[in-house]
Formats: structure tokens, C-alpha cells, sequence
């Protein structure tokens, strides 16, 4: 399509805009042309919409594995969240805030180990959307 464009627009006066084109040939038109950018700019605001979703649900995040790994996680407000991390061997209560991290609380003796299997990426959808939970 964009070759027949090109073609007809050089071939083209001021005047006669299709001139030198049949005249059942496809031409790109202003009406066209904002259409695939109207379409473009909405595809590229959902992709954006959905960063912007998973990186407020958090939960979906993995909680990392080896020498750290993220136990819980709460948010608190806006920008600050409560999280609890084990580091070889210890279990940290940490304050994330925008200024810093906090070490709220230091455990002694490590806290147990959750019974059941990490969730799986539907069983976590399922719950933040508040479906209550999935067998």
C-alpha cells in the first residue's frame, strides 16, 4: 500500500491529489493514516496501563531465592511498605520508604517454614482479583 502512495503522490499534481492512479486503487488518506495512529497510541497506553498494574499488585513479583529471599511483603501507604526478609541465615523486618530501609525488627530464632507450595501466576490473579481462593 505504501508503495502505490508513494508511486501516485509522485505522479501527482497540486491539483489532481490521485491523478495518475486508477481509480479503484487504494490511497492512504489523512482519515487513514490518523486512524493506525489513534490505534498505535492506544496499543502502546495498554501495554503501559499493564506495567503500571503489575507493579502495584507486587504480589506477583518472585519472592527471590539463594542468600536473600523475600518472605512477605505489606504495603503501608503510598510508598512505604513493611517487608520481611531472610539473609543467610536471619529474619529481618524491614521498613522500605522512599528516604530509606529500617531495620524494624531482628528475630532470633528463624521463623517456620509455609507449609504450602509457592502459588502459581493464576492462583495469585485469582486472589488479587478478590475471587477468593482456588483449589
Amino acid at each position: 500500500m505504501s508503495t502505490v502512495f508513494l508511486l501516485g503522490s509522485l505522479g501527482a499534481s497540486a491539483a489532481t491529489p490521485a491523478a495518475g492512479l486508477p481509480a479503484g486503487s487504494p490511497v492512504a488518506s489523512l482519515g487513514t493514516l490518523a486512524g493506525m495512529l489513534g490505534s498505535l497510541l492506544l496499543v502502546i497506553g495498554l501495554i503501559l496501563v499493564c506495567a503500571w498494574l503489575l507493579k502495584r499488585m507486587g504480589s506477583l513479583q518472585s519472592g527471590g531465592s539463594g542468600l536473600l529471599k523475600v518472605r512477605a511483603s505489606l504495603g503501608v501507604g503510598m510508598k512505604e511498605r513493611v517487608v520481611l526478609v531472610e539473609a543467610a541465615g536471619e529474619t529481618l523486618l524491614l521498613g522500605v520508604s522512599p528516604g530509606g530501609v529500617t531495620c524494624l525488627h531482628r528475630f532470633e530464632a528463624p521463623l517456620p517454614a509455609e507449609a504450602t507450595q509457592p502459588a502459581g501466576f493464576a492462583q495469585l490473579l485469582h486472589k488479587q482479583l478478590g475471587l477468593g481462593p482456588r483449589a
